[in-house]
This record gives structure tokens, sequence and C-alpha cells, in this order.
């Protein structure tokens, strides 16, 4: 079962390159790059029994659209430093987002800014492939990483969790 994994995985990324289905690409100020899920660990094969804990992120930002990749930018670097304190092995770790593509607007001056995804792009592409790549990895435990309850905001106003909130 091993060897149809990757292939299965090569699948729900082409069908996550290839999507369409909500109005982030349609309406996108510049060039949107799908971004699929990844191993924490660079160059490793996957191996779904292995893993351990899928993080999913809100949406990718700009360096993600560049590269095509979750979790490379400044969250990224943030993520692999947390993995590292608490003792993670990457090579247990899927990350992803709930959104694949970058949400963004025409900010000032023409330049992208981040945007918050609109619901209805987070059901459609969770719809379509998030509960994809969960179904792969069963037996993990799922962490959702949202910006919106944790650390600070952009802009360096803090904001706290809810009360009881546990990720």
């Amino acid at each position: 079962m091993v060897k149809q994994v990757p292939a299965q995985m090569g699948v729900l990324r082409q069908s996550c390159v290839e999507c369409r289905a909500c109005p982030l690409r349609q309406s996108a100020f510049v060039e949107v790059t799908p971004v699929f899920g990844r191993l924490a660990h660079p160059g490793s094969e996957v191996e779904p029994e292995k893993i351990r804990i899928v993080i999913v992120g809100e949406a990718p930002g700009p360096t993600e659209n560049k590269t095509g990749r979750p979790f490379v930018g400044p969250s990224g670097d943030i993520l692999a430093r947390l993995m590292m304190i608490a003792g993670i092995d990457s090579k247990t770790v899927w990350i992803t987002n709930a959104v694949a593509c970058w949400p963004h607007d025409e900010g000032r001056g023409g330049r992208p800014i981040t945007i918050e995804p609109p619901r209805h792009s987070i059901q459609v592409c969770s719809g379509l492939h998030l509960d994809a790549q969960l179904a792969v990895f069963g037996n993990a435990k799922v962490i959702v990483a949202d910006p919106r309850r944790a650390g600070p905001r952009r802009g360096g106003r803090p904001r706290t969790a809810r009360p009881g909130w546990a990720g």
C-alpha cells in the first residue's frame, strides 16, 4: 500500500493544481499558484502510517504562492522552531492549508496584500482538497493553526485565544 500512496498524493496534488472551483484564482490580482500539502521534513517519502500530526494553516501567503509549498515563509520558520522546541520529528508531520490559493487583494500602490480567505473559498477548498489529504492520514492528530486566534495579528496588535481553546 505504501507504494500506492505517492501515486494517490500525486493525483490529489494535480487535482488541486488544476482546480478552478472557488473565486480565489479567477479574481486574483496576481498569478496564483495552488499550494498542496507536504511533509514537514523536506526530501522524505510520504508514508501515511508514519504521519502522526497534520498541521492545517489558514491559507498560503506570498512566499508560499511563489514556491507552491506550504509553510515556507515566515510562518514556516516559526513552525520549524516550534516543532524543534517541542521535540516533534518533522518526518511524522504533514503540513497543509484550509485554502490552497493565496487570498489577496490590491493594496496601496498596486501591491498585493494578503486578506482573510472568504468563507465560501474555505468551504469549497476544504471539501475538495483538505478532506482528501486528511483521509490519507486517517490516524493522525489534526492541529489547526488559526492565525485569528493565536499570536500577534498583522499590524502588531496582539490577539488572545478564546478561553478554553485548545487549537
